[in-house]
């Protein structure tokens, strides 16, 4: 499987994790000029943006491992846009 097929599997089971959980999928795969937001979603009153991260291996690593500095500044903005 590569990359761009992972990812989209990922976000597909993200997706699908959080509508049984109860959440509203507004949207996915939101693109602005300063990023992407994977899946942009309602819970109750609440706007939940979500950043989905996919992994090949069976080690753990902490989720702010996988979103840098940069890469949160770009989300930040994509949802403020939103």
């Amino acid at each position: 499987m590569n990359r761009q097929a992972l990812g989209k599997h990922g976000e597909d089971a993200a997706a699908e994790f959080l509508r049984k959980q109860g959440y509203e999928i507004i949207t996915r795969n939101f693109y602005t000029r300063w990023g992407e937001l994977d899946i942009i979603a309602r819970d109750g009153e609440e706007i939940v943006f979500v950043e989905v991260k996919t992994r090949t291996s069976i080690s753990f690593a902490r989720p702010e491992e996988g979103v840098d500095l940069r890469k949160q500044d770009h989300l930040r903005k994509t949802a403020e846009f939103w």
